[in-house]
Formats: C-alpha cells, structure tokens, sequence
C-alpha cells in the first residue's frame, strides 16, 4: 500500500454538526451487521466488533521475546489499532498514526480520542473514527466524533460533529460497521448510548447504555441497568422507529464490555471481596437466559477475553490499607463455559490492566508494585509487566518488564504490540 501523506488526513470542507442528545429521534434505522477483521489487523480495541478480545490469527511468542521496535509518541497509548501497514495510538490527549516498516509519523492530532476504531467500508477501503470531549456548553458535556478515510487517495476528513451527551462526560466503547458507528458514554445519568450515521454523522438513535457490541446481527449493549440486545426492526416498524427493537434485557452489576463468542455474552463485574457481589456474568444471546449462578471470584474483573467455550478473566485483586482499599495484585482465571469449572489461575504482584488471546497464547498487561503502589503509580522504573500464558495450561511463557504502565495491547501475527502511559510502543517478538 502506498505510504500516507498528512494531506490524507486533513479536514477540507468538513461539515460539523451540533445535536443534543437527549430528544433526538428519527432519520435512517441503524445497522447491526458484523464483519470480521482481515488477517494482519487489530482494527478495535478488543479486536472486532464482537469485543472477544481474540484475534485467530495472531500466534504470540512461545519463548522468550525481545522488543523489534520501539517508538515514543507524544501521547499516552490508552489503545492501539493495526491496519494496512499502520499503526494508531489514541488517547486522552489525541491520536497519532505511524508507519509500521519504519515508525514514520505520518499523522497526529491533539484532540481527545478516549475511543477509537478501523472499520472496512462499502468501496473496499477502510474509515478511522475516534470520539473524545470538546467541553462543556449550557451544562451539557460535549462530544466530538471525526473520521478519516484510512486512504493514500482521499485528502478530506470524512465526518466532523459535535454532539452534546448531558452529564455523560466522555466515550467509553466505540463499535461500527459500513453504515453505523455506535459510541457509549461513562459517568453520567442521561442516555449514554449514541448511534451515527456513518457517511453523514448524523445522529440516528440514542438510548441507555455505556459498552456496545455487535454480533450475530444484534447490538448488545451493558451499563447502568443491565445488558440488553437489540434487533433490527421489520415491517411497519422498521417504517415508524430510527432504532433496533429491544429483544431482551436483564439486570446486572457488571462493568465491562460484553464479549460475545459461541452464543454466549460474558461480562465482568464489579469490585467485590471473594463471595461477594459476581464478578463473572454468562448469557444466552437468543434468550438472555442466564447461563450459570453467577461467578464470585473477587475483584474488579477487565473485559473478558474469549474463545471456544473458555473466557480468560483478568482481575485486579484490592487490598485494604485501613481507610480504604486499594487494587494491589491480580488474578487469571481461565473458565470453561459450558460449566464454569476453572481450569487454571495464575496470580501476579501487579494490577492487571488487560488481556487478549491468540490461537496459542493468552498475553496480560499489568501496572504497578505492591503495598498500594500498584494504584498511587509513583514508581518510575519497571512499574509495567506484559506476561505471555499458554492457553491451555496456564504455563508462563515469558515476562517483560517496562518502564511505565501498560494500558492496551494488540496480537497481530506473530508480534504484541503494547502501548504505555508514557507514550511509548512496544513491538515484542521472538528473540
């Protein structure tokens, strides 16, 4: 593919947009078609839209690993997205795209991007879309979504708006395909849940909700009051309602986004002691039936990774200090679905702040030192860990050490990727 220009980047004759949230109906029903990622990419940040956190495949290193690269951005690398020979780190303070082959910047911008995603679409190309707060206006906070056509041939921003989100203050999750992109919003009371129209920006649906997912021709969405999946409309309804029609829904204290795999959604759970509050939640996708007691580990699980029938929970473990209590440790667990046997768990000193899997490996980041450190961050040497498990045993395979705390991680081919609070991108391979 021929190298990116800044000029395939830059805003020309963009139209923004201002709408607010709360009231809004009407325009074209939303899309919530699947697609699956093209081999050498991490287009989302838990890899497709179904959020399974699994990328087929990518197999990561079995043996010790070595770092083929590493490149220092100007900003926090709170997610990575990998396709067509680039790389997007994006954050809190903005989004820079670089060339893989020899980490040439190619693109930045320092606009908040708490979200952000790679999304095939109709004429065989792919767009790039990322959502972060602007301010606020009139008590309401406001939202900025932008994208780019992901082209050496297109010079012009594909889609600028501005749109207001009440007291939700930022995006948490972003999913899309060829026709919608669907971004949920944390911390706030109002609707949180906000679908575009992915050609014009247009707002076409709103509704509750902070994590959305899409699969199996559904959007299943977690938040506030639960998770609940939506189907498109037909017939006269699809006539009368912008929006997909809810076919179930049910109540929960989760807190991650919903992986879905194998007809199963599986959600974390809240912080609780062990034999507390669930931090493990199973759902039938046609039914919503719960698929088991839920699961009391202990902890405040991350969002799931899964793959044939085994979900790998990665917890961060808190600890109390006297006034309070603080995350201090981790877990991973690896359950079987069919009857949440765990199979294996492997405890680490650190906080775990991720985990993906390959087709033979399960790879973790975790943050932090012990004695309430982990969480006060005022270590400034070897405060991040990537360790690499065997999936089926549970085995360590290999450890790396870093010098800030890792944030997000990416498995295409052969290679990790892993992004840091600093700035920093790590390319770890076999050494």
């Amino acid at each position: 593919m021929p190298p990116f220009s800044r000029r395939s980047f830059l805003c020309a004759g963009a139209t923004c947009t201002t709408a607010a949230l709360a009231g809004c109906s009407g325009g074209s029903a939303i899309s919530v078609d699947t697609w699956s990622p093209a081999e050498e990419t991490w287009p989302l940040e838990r890899y497709g839209p179904s959020n399974s956190g699994h990328n087929p495949n990518a197999s990561p290193p079995r043996s010790d690993v070595e770092a083929g690269w590493t490149v220092e951005l100007p900003v926090p690398a709170h997610g990575l997205l990998i396709a067509d020979g680039l790389l997007t780190a994006f954050g809190g303070q903005g989004l820079v795209v670089i060339q893989l082959r020899d980490r040439t910047r190619v693109f930045e911008e320092f606009v908040p991007a708490y979200v952000a995603g790679i999304v095939p679409v109709s004429a065989g190309g792919r767009r790039l879309y990322a959502a972060g707060p602007l301010g606020v206006r009139d008590e309401s906070f406001v939202q900025l979504l932008r994208g780019w056509e992901y082209t050496s041939e297109v010079s012009t921003h594909a889609v600028w708006s501005t749109y207001e989100t009440g007291d939700s203050r930022g995006p948490a999750q972003l999913v899309a395909n060829q026709e919608t992109v669907v971004v949920g919003h944390y911390a706030g009371h109002d609707e949180q849940l906000v679908a575009f129209d992915a050609k014009s920006a247009d707002i076409q649906w709103q509704n509750e909700g902070i994590y959305p997912t899409l699969a199996d021709g559904s959007l299943f969405v977690t938040g506030n009051s639960g998770v609940s999946r939506y189907r498109p409309r037909t017939g006269l309804g699809a006539t009368l309602n912008s929006g997909p029609k809810e076919t179930w829904s049910t109540q929960y204290s989760g807190s991650t986004v919903p992986a879905v795999d194998s007809g199963s959604v599986i959600v974390g759970g809240d912080w609780s002691p062990p034999g507390g509050l669930p931090t493990l939640y199973g759902y039938d996708t046609e039914t919503g039936d719960t698929l088991w007691d839920p699961a009391k580990y202990g902890g405040t699980a991350n969002a799931p990774a899964v793959v044939n029938d085994t979900a790998y929970l990665s917890l961060s473990i808190s600890e109390d200090f006297g006034d309070y209590f603080l995350p201090n440790s981790g877990e991973l667990r690896a359950v079987d679905l069919q009857d949440r046997t765990v199979m294996w768990t492997r405890e680490t000193e650190w906080v775990q702040n991720a985990v993906v899997v390959g087709d033979n490996g399960v790879v973790v980041a975790c943050g932090g030192y012990p004695d309430g450190e982990a969480y006060a961050g005022h270590r400034e040497e070897e405060s991040g860990r990537i360790r690499a498990y065997d999936a089926d045993s549970g085995d360590v395979l290999w450890t790396v050490s870093t010098p800030s705390r890792i944030t997000s991680l990416a498995l295409v081919e052969s290679t990790v990727y892993a992004g840091c609070t600093d700035g920093r991108v790590y390319a770890l391979r076999t050494a």
